[in-house]
């Protein structure tokens, strides 16, 4: 769902979004911030120089340095695909989630879920009823399609046999999976 939509060559630091502005640019973290961890210091509390130190000034967009290496040196090494389009089913891409979250001990597995359910499943639910309550009827015949099944209970054009537009499964589909 957060797939780049733009490469962009030339990045300006202050034209991208401010979440990046709080980057740290260190090659390791000082003293200072493992002892305030000690303290359970507020992170507002440590000073670790970050993008938005830089601002401004030519060090923006030189000397950038990162805490922990990586084993891909280039975007030709990194994946090509997201896990979430290589995975068909939505139960598949949930089971996969709860298997991440399983192996990390930093992610509340509940939560994770109240909030897949609170932002996915809910909403998609909620659009479909209302597509749903407003939806047309189609003859299987002819294709035609009517606001509201004639008093005759056929298509006036050919006599066929009329059906929702909209199936109960299209409904229901993360019906089961969120509960």
């Amino acid at each position: 769902m957060d797939a780049p939509l733009i490469l962009t060559l030339n990045v300006n630091p202050s034209e991208v979004d401010d979440e990046v502005h709080e980057m740290e640019v260190v090659e390791h973290y000082g003293l200072e911030f493992y002892d305030k961890t000690y303290e359970y210091a507020s992170p507002s509390d440590v000073s670790i120089e970050t993008v938005k130190n830089r601002l401004g000034s030519e060090s923006a967009y030189s000397n950038i340095r990162f805490t922990h290496g990586s084993s891909y040196n280039a975007l030709s090494d990194s994946p090509k695909k997201s896990m979430y389009t290589r995975l068909n089913s939505m139960p598949e891409k949930v089971q996969a989630q709860f298997a991440l979250t399983d192996m990390l001990e930093s992610v509340d597995k509940q939560d994770s879920a109240r909030k897949l359910i609170l932002s996915h499943f809910i909403p998609d639910l909620i659009g479909n009823m209302h597509s749903f309550s407003k939806q047309t009827f189609r003859c299987i015949v002819c294709n035609a399609k009517y606001r509201r099944v004639p008093l005759t209970g056929k298509c006036t054009r050919c006599g066929g046999k009329l059906v929702l537009t909209i199936s109960k499964g299209g409904i229901e589909k993360y019906l089961n999976l969120a509960i």
